[in-house]
């Protein structure tokens, strides 16, 4: 699935189970990735399931989320 937003493109790689297990950036949508990271350590938050960590190849890069809530009205 790819998806552009201002020249932008943004490549989604899915698993058999139709979670997303990676992206790529690639900025003015050029040939080379700008950025790519994986999607990991899924949880259920109320319902939706949700990756915590994501990491790029040589893992120098890490983005982590904690304390996730789901709050309807």
């Amino acid at each position: 699935m790819e998806a552009t937003r201002l020249g932008d493109a943004y490549d989604f790689y899915f698993g058999d189970d139709y979670l997303i297990k990676e992206w790529v950036f690639r900025k003015g949508n050029q040939v080379e990735p700008s950025m790519s990271t994986t999607w990991e350590d899924y949880t259920d938050v109320g319902g939706l399931k949700v990756a915590k960590i994501h990491q790029n190849e040589d893992g120098s890069f890490k983005l982590y989320f904690t304390n996730l809530e789901v709050k309807t009205n």
